[in-house]
C-alpha cells in the first residue's frame, strides 16, 4: 500500500531560538547590559559577523527540529523528522484505540488560546500520539486513510489545560454519552 505523508511546522523551537538568543547572550564589547538584538537594530554587527558560524548552525538545527512528518501506511502510523530519519513515535494499528478531534483550551496570561490537535487514544485509554492540525499540509487525505484502519470518535472534545493528558500521562476524560 502506498504511503500518505503530511508534513507539519511548528514555529515554537524559532520563537525559543530568538528569545534565546536576545535575552542570553551580551554583547561582550559593550560592558552594558544590552542584549543582541538591541545593538542590531542601533546598526552595531560586530557580534553577528564574528559569530556567524554559530548563529547558522543554531538557526539550522532549529529549522531540523521544526519540520516534522507524519506518514500513515497499512502497519501504522509514525511521526518522525522531516530532514533527517529520526522517529519521534511510531504506532502500529494495534496499539491505537481510536483517535479524535480535541481542542485544547489553554488559560494564559493573555487570555485565553485554543489549539486544535488529533489524539491516537491507546488501549489503556491515554494519549499514544498527537499532532497539531494547524500548519499541516495535505492533512485530508492522511485523515481519510486513517479512517480505513481506525474508528474516530464523533464527539469534538473541548478541554481545558490538557498538559499531562495531551503528553499521555493522564487518561482522558471522555464526556458521557446520554442514552
Amino acid at each position: 500500500m502506498k504511503e500518505f505523508k503530511s508534513i507539519g511546522y511548528s514555529y515554537w523551537p524559532i520563537i525559543f531560538w530568538v528569545v534565546a538568543l536576545s535575552a542570553i547572550i551580551k554583547n561582550p564589547k559593550q560592558h552594558s547590559n544590552t542584549s543582541i538584538l538591541f545593538n542590531l537594530w542601533e546598526g552595531d554587527y560586530g557580534f553577528v559577523l564574528d559569530n556567524v558560524y554559530y548563529l547558522i548552525l543554531s538557526i539550522l538545527f532549529v529549522i531540523v527540529i521544526s519540520v516534522n512528518l507524519v506518514s500513515v501506511d497499512r502497519k501504522g502510523i509514525t511521526k518522525k523528522l522531516y530532514f533527517i530519519p529520526v522517529v519521534l513515535k511510531r504506532k502500529t494499528w494495534r496499539e491505537v484505540s481510536y483517535y479524535i478531534e480535541v481542542d485544547e483550551i489553554y488559560n494564559g496570561q493573555y487570555g485565553k488560546s485554543t489549539t486544535e490537535a488529533i489524539w491516537f487514544i491507546g488501549d489503556n485509554n491515554k494519549v499514544c500520539l498527537r499532532f497539531e492540525k494547524r500548519f499541516r499540509n495535505n492533512l485530508d487525505e492522511v485523515l481519510k486513510i486513517i479512517d480505513k484502519f481506525e474508528t474516530k470518535n464523533n464527539n469534538k472534545l473541548k478541554i481545558s489545560n490538557p498538559y499531562f493528558m495531551s503528553k499521555g500521562w493522564t487518561k482522558i476524560k471522555l464526556p458521557e454519552t446520554k442514552p
